[in-house]
């Protein structure tokens, strides 16, 4: 991997972490267009299209978005705090004798009620419908798992 190549993987790295933080107290659409373009890989001008608007305006609020980050950072140092506690953390990796806890079912379920509800109302993703009547019956089949009912078929979305 290039130099350049590792730079760019750990600034992404860098602002996910930083959103994971400090996310919250950006505004709604600064967050929406950090996550289009840092997380789902959209170009500023594939989500200027999706907002109507235009791609220098979102170029300048992502560059707005990133600087609130790193204002955040500058003044409450949670992220070095998080580097340097001794607790496990995203930065070290953990013991092998000691998985990560897995979530409980209706946590997962809950995410993916949440996430399915998010994908019907802000209709983004081409086959959106696809996706939802997936997450439907991921969604069945976890609450029947939940409540014992196993033999029940999931419903058709």
């Amino acid at each position: 991997m290039n130099v350049n190549s590792e730079r760019l993987i750990t600034r992404v790295e860098r602002i996910n972490l930083l959103m994971d933080l400090y996310g919250d107290l950006l505004t709604e659409k600064q967050k929406r267009f950090l996550e289009l373009h840092y997380c789902e890989d959209l170009s500023f001008g594939e989500i200027a299209t999706q907002y109507n608007v235009s791609r220098q305006a979102i170029y300048d609020a992502v560059k707005h978005a990133l600087a609130n980050l790193e204002h955040y950072e500058k003044n409450l140092s949670l992220l070095n705090k998080v580097k340097d506690s001794k607790t496990i953390s995203p930065f070290e990796p953990q013991e092998k004798s000691c998985p990560p806890p897995s979530p409980s079912l209706s946590l997962v379920t809950t995410a993916l009620k949440q996430l399915q509800t998010k994908l019907q109302r802000q209709n983004i993703i081409y086959n959106v419908d696809r996706i939802v009547h997936d997450i439907s019956k991921i969604i069945d089949l976890a609450e029947a798992k939940q409540t014992g009912k196993q033999g029940d078929s999931p419903r058709e979305g």
